[in-house]
């Protein structure tokens, strides 16, 4: 039988770990505890923030949201010539010092990917999109003076 590796004293819990429970749930503790203080906050910050992360997490984001590779996004961007589809402001605008990418629009319901927009856009089109009053009407306000 194999003892676990930090009090060398209980079996340990699993094949997953060479802790025992007791020891285990002693090292969750002090886990959360650390993240919870500023040190611990700053650490995950900075972590998330290197480009590195960023890209890993995006990938990750895309395929599991959307059932989207980069390289499929690249192409659409590509075919949109890097600009929104409804505005056409470019994708490398900024907005308080943060480049802002564009958002894939899609549909809630069937989940097919439509283009990509930029954040204005996107967020226009699901109001609308969930809205019950027809288009016409917020046409004939706008251009109402």
């Amino acid at each position: 039988m194999k003892l676990c590796c930090s009090c060398h004293k209980k079996p340990k819990k699993s094949h997953r770990t060479n802790l025992c429970k007791s020891c285990l749930d002693l090292k969750r503790r002090k886990y959360l505890k650390w993240v919870k203080s500023p040190e611990g906050k700053a650490a995950w910050r900075n972590y998330f923030h290197q480009p590195r992360q960023q890209k890993r997490i995006r990938k990750w984001y895309y395929l599991k949201v959307y059932g989207l590779t980069i390289g499929q996004r690249n192409r659409m961007l590509r075919e949109q010539h890097g600009k929104c589809y409804i505005c056409k402001k470019s994708e490398k605008y900024k907005y308080m010092g943060r480049i802002m990418r564009l958002s894939v629009d899609h549909n809630h319901k069937t989940g097919k990917l439509r283009h990509l927009l930029c954040r204005t856009c996107n967020t226009m089109v699901g109001y609308l999109e969930n809205s019950n009053v027809p288009l016409k009407r917020y046409v004939k306000y706008i251009s109402e003076e």
